[in-house]
């Protein structure tokens, strides 16, 4: 996991590269939709070349980090955050993908063992309202100087 690095769109092919790698290992791409969208032509990838990764896309119609940035920051103004997506179930399928859309919690154990067990490329996205901000969550050590005593 290269953390909050400016990697928009690197869980999905970092996830193919990883099967391709450990072929008997399960493989789970977890994704936002923004960074989804930044490789999303490797979805192409994954179908000509059998690779059987799951790759689940969450989408809140935003890049949600940035935006809970924004919102934090200057005072719940936004630029350039929300995104007009496609259908990912749909475009899943035209590339010849199993895809499914989960819309309630309970569906998801059922829904991504169905997708483990295909061995194939496979797609699942997961509607969801704006995240909670995790940044308090997150604590960094100071990069330079001096540390607080």
């Amino acid at each position: 996991m290269p953390g909050y690095q400016a990697t928009l769109g690197w869980a999905y092919p970092a996830a193919l590269g990883a099967k391709v790698a450990v072929p008997e290992r399960k493989v789970v791409a977890l994704c936002g939709d923004g960074g989804f969208m930044f490789t999303v032509q490797e979805l192409a990838t994954a179908v000509h070349h059998k690779i059987p990764v799951v790759v689940v896309v969450f989408d809140n119609k935003a890049y949600g980090n940035v935006k809970t940035i924004q919102a934090n920051n200057y005072g719940g103004r936004h630029i350039a955050v929300d995104l007009s997506n496609p259908d990912f179930v749909a475009m899943a399928e035209s590339f010849g993908m199993m895809a499914d859309r989960v819309t309630e919690p309970g569906q998801l154990e059922a829904v991504l063992r169905r997708h483990l067990e295909a061995e194939q490329p496979s797609l699942i996205t997961i509607p969801m309202a704006e995240a909670p901000n995790v940044w308090a969550l997150i604590r960094r050590p100071a990069s330079q100087g001096k540390q607080a005593g």
